[in-house]
């Protein structure tokens, strides 16, 4: 036996000697070693033991060997300080339901990201992409997704300086910004600065026009109230045949509100101003002859003479060509 205790005591000087050097792994080794197998008759292992345990917040193994002291202390097979260990449980404790705490809000939080943020997330892109945000409502949705979405950013551009590590659900987020920033972007310009207005304009253009059961029933109303002059949804439908057949247009876009009507045309890169020009006339001519108006040569037609009239077209992203028709002819601008 008393070789037992000289070798427990050699162990434990070793271990002493590593714990003041800082070496505090091997220390640890040693004195878990002397508890499990020597049986100490004094608290100093176990003691040092917890000491190093709680400051690697190792809370739970500090709890089992100060469970393992005190148990000693109560079959009175040790001396030392007991209320010590008494705080290690205590510490141990409050430890393990702060973590216990803090999980449940990092899960909650997880829960929120992914049911939440990318639910709604995903609807708002959704949104964007098939309504084309065509009318004041859909805009303002739109702005506020925005403005939501680049403080979300910040958030995990924040989390990732603090861990290295993109997570899969940050960079879908990202591409649901950058899908949304796409359809906006591509909405015209005049869509933008007409985002007050109180009416959706009726528009078409040379890719497509949608089956919009609304938009049929306003027609069939238009029909039956159409005075002469009036621009309907099948002059727009004539109108696209047309331009199918006009050299150099790539596509074009017509909106009529009432006493405006808006034509944007883009033509082929080289088609030039002179060009682009006579393009956008002819089709403000074709609109004249379907509507059955008159029209001087070189004049737009006295349809004009009920609408006002604004007209630009584009080479690429590049404006070459603007005018406008105040109840009459066009004025270049």
């Amino acid at each position: 036996m008393k070789d037992k205790f000289d070798e427990m005591y050699l162990k434990l000087s070793g271990a002493n000697n590593f714990y003041k050097k800082g070496l505090h792994s091997k220390a640890l080794s040693i004195y878990l070693d002397i508890i499990e197998n020597y049986y100490p008759d004094k608290d100093e292992p176990y003691r040092n033991a917890c000491a190093i345990l709680i400051a690697e917040k190792n809370y739970f193994k500090a709890k089992l060997v100060a469970d393992k002291a005190l148990k000693a202390f109560d079959e009175d097979n040790i001396r030392g300080d007991k209320e010590y260990f008494k705080e290690v449980l205590s510490v141990s404790e409050d430890a393990a339901k702060a973590e216990a705490k803090e999980n449940r809000a990092s899960k909650t939080l997880n829960i929120l990201e992914s049911k939440i943020t990318s639910t709604i997330s995903g609807i708002f892109l959704v949104l964007a992409v098939l309504l084309s945000l065509p009318d004041k409502l859909n805009k303002l949705v739109f702005l506020i997704f925005i403005i939501v979405s680049l403080i979300l950013v910040f958030e995990i551009i924040k989390d990732i300086s603090k861990n290295v590590k993109v997570t899969f659900k940050a960079a879908i987020f990202a591409l649901f910004i950058g899908l949304t920033l796409v359809a906006g972007y591509n909405i015209p310009k005049e869509d933008w600065s007409n985002f007050f207005s109180i009416r959706p304009l009726n528009y078409s253009n040379s890719s497509t026009l949608e089956n919009n059961p609304s938009l049929e029933e306003e027609e069939d109303k238009e029909k039956k109230n159409e005075s002469g002059g009036k621009i309907v949804r099948e002059d727009l439908d004539k109108l696209e045949k047309y331009s199918l057949s006009v050299t150099g247009l790539e596509s074009y876009l017509l909106r009529v509100n009432e006493d405006r009507i808006f034509l944007r045309v883009n033509v082929a890169n080289g088609t030039g101003k002179n060009e682009a020009k006579k393009i956008a006339v002819n089709l403000l001519r074709e609109l004249n002859r379907i509507k059955n108006f008159e029209g001087e040569e070189g004049k737009i037609g006295d349809l004009y003479n009920d609408y006002s009239v604004t007209v630009k077209a584009y080479e690429g992203a590049v404006m070459i060509y603007s005018a406008v028709g105040d109840f009459g002819d066009l004025v270049e601008q």
